[in-house]
């Protein structure tokens, strides 16, 4: 079986990414990968949605000795009523588990996944010195532990400043779901995480990206028709609770996957929050340029925009629909709308080009509302690629290649 694999990746194009991955497995386990292998296009589809670290592209695999393989177990009847089956004694061993111990067993509709009870780690705790440190780069540090996993991050300083305080609340206000200040002293600011992370599910939390989605889509046509400025304010005051649940699910993600036999699915959640949040960075873009605008564009044209983004709404609602109900055919459908829409979308675009009617500046503003209308569309179309990869690949109980 494959164990881990740590790869930098030059930002090349996505087919380019598979081949180069597809080489690198084959170079070190001498054994044939497919090319339409599901992870290797899981990790194309990363590359397209522009996850980066440090500017460079990694892809990651991590399985352990049973991971991917499908063990077949006899079901044995004792005691008249109890049915028993077997564990595989190396996923014992790894586990440190022994008679006696709990398992935890996740019961669906047609499969049962089994794991081992939630262990009782130390508290992850980091320090920050920030003495000569600039604001900017301690915000980074902050997020950086917490998206890392990190239950405590202490600030320390011989005397911290007034404008630090403000801004580390700031940070945890805008950026931090559950985190609090849970100690300060003149010297020191220690926050750290005072909720259950698990009453926040994964899946609660990206229904609830969504759920903003939508709503911010319901009010933006009626944004641009009406020319409503106030509305637009509040778009973008939204966009926080985006990011929030955003880099959220991303600390949740990171979390989990150590202890998952689900790392594909991990990922692909974790890609869908990603399309999710850039979906509602082009409504902000939208909100922005409202704002921008000196005087309100004709009413014809405002029309014709309300009209084309009153689609983009359509499709954003129909695949959220396709993920509540995990509607594959639905989901297919929506893909195949948007490939007409974007055509609508650049039509639309040629021709108020030409119009010589228009100045300078509100052409410029209509491309730009144009183009994040016709993007919102094609994450929506990313999207439900990703919900039929999610419906489809039971990634953690097929080979991995």
């Amino acid at each position: 079986m494959y164990h881990c694999i740590y790869h930098i990746l030059s930002p090349l194009l996505g087919y380019q990414i598979r081949r180069q991955l597809q080489w690198k497995i084959e170079l070190t386990y001498h054994s044939p990968v497919p090319y339409q292998s599901i992870h290797l296009i899981t990790f194309e589809k990363l590359y397209r949605l522009g996850f980066n670290y440090k500017e460079d592209y990694i892809t990651y695999i991590e399985y352990g000795d049973y991971m991917g393989e499908v063990i077949h177990r006899k079901i044995q009847r004792t005691g008249g009523t109890t049915y028993i089956v077997s564990l595989p004694k190396k996923w014992v061993e790894k586990h440190n588990l022994k008679e006696g111990d709990f398992i935890i067993l996740v019961i669906d509709e047609d499969e049962i996944t089994i794991k081992t009870e939630e262990e009782r780690r130390e508290e992850l705790s980091a320090v920050i010195d920030v003495k000569d440190i600039d604001p900017r780069l301690m915000e980074r540090l902050v997020i950086s532990y917490y998206l890392a996993g990190y239950d405590i991050v202490k600030v320390v300083d011989k005397k911290i400043s007034e404008e630090y305080r403000s801004h580390i609340k700031k940070i945890i206000k805008k950026k931090m779901i559950g985190f609090e200040v849970i100690d300060e002293d003149i010297d020191i600011i220690k926050v750290g995480s005072l909720v259950k992370e698990k009453e926040l599910s994964l899946d609660i939390a990206v229904s609830r990206m969504f759920k903003i989605g939508r709503f911010l889509l319901e009010i933006l046509p009626d944004v641009i028709l009406e020319h409503n400025e106030s509305n637009a304010r509040l778009i973008i005051q939204t966009d926080d609770d985006m990011d929030r649940l955003y880099l959220y699910i991303i600390r949740m993600v990171r979390k989990t996957r150590d202890r998952s036999f689900d790392v594909g699915r991990l990922i692909i959640t974790s890609m869908l929050a990603k399309a999710l949040e850039r979906i509602v960075d082009h409504i902000v873009k939208i909100a922005y340029t409202v704002i921008e605008i000196s005087k309100p564009i004709e009413k014809n044209i405002r029309k014709m925009l309300y009209n084309i983004l009153h689609i983009s709404s359509e499709i954003y609602v129909s695949t959220y629909n396709a993920y509540i109900h995990k509607d594959i055919i639905l989901a297919n459908e929506v893909i195949s709308r948007v490939k007409n829409t974007s055509r609508k979308f650049d039509y639309i675009t040629n021709k108020l080009r030409e119009d010589e009617k228009l100045s300078s500046e509100e052409i410029i503003h209509i491309n730009t509302i144009l183009e994040s209308g016709k993007r919102i569309c094609e994450y929506s179309a990313d999207i439900c690629e990703m919900i039929i990869d999610l419906n489809i690949s039971n990634i953690s109980t097929t080979s991995l290649f």
